[in-house]
């Protein structure tokens, strides 16, 4: 139940904010260990009030779940998810494909089935296509390490 709640609200904070492809970079693996925490950067600015009502809850919704992600040696990836009080923990794997992206493994609590991440400044974003253009999404990964 919890990880549909965590999917449901990573991707509807997707599908309300999403901004043009900047200035990315290829993803290293030795860049990439260590320990991370997804952001969703919920954009409170908008025209409309029933839009900016949505964007409040599903902002306070994000404020009681904590993503975290363990990038380990060997394309192993360990997912920790803390929402309301009870934890998840589930292991999958990474790759880096020949376009220097990271693309993550099946993760149930965070949809990355279409996602590409790649570096921008300090942080990895989630990148969509979409039309064939790279599409940077309101997620992203902050290293804590």
């Amino acid at each position: 139940m919890i990880r549909l709640f965590v999917l449901t609200m990573v991707c509807s904070a997707m599908l309300l904010g999403v901004s043009t492809a900047t200035a990315q970079s290829a993803v290293k693996k030795g860049k990439l260990k260590g320990n991370w925490k997804l952001v969703v950067d919920v954009d409170q600015d908008s025209d409309s009030a029933l839009e900016r009502v949505i964007l409040n809850s599903i902002d306070g919704v994000l404020d009681e779940i904590d993503v975290y992600f363990q990038f380990k040696a060997d394309g192993e990836l360990k997912v920790s998810v803390n929402a309301f009080g009870e934890k998840d923990v589930e292991q999958s794997d990474w790759t880096i494909n020949d376009d220097g992206q990271l693309i993550l493994g099946d993760v149930k609590q965070v949809s990355t089935d279409e996602s590409v991440w790649m570096f921008s400044r300090s942080r990895l974003y989630a990148y969509n296509y979409e039309d064939g253009k790279l599409v940077r999404e309101d997620v992203y990964l902050k290293r804590l390490d």
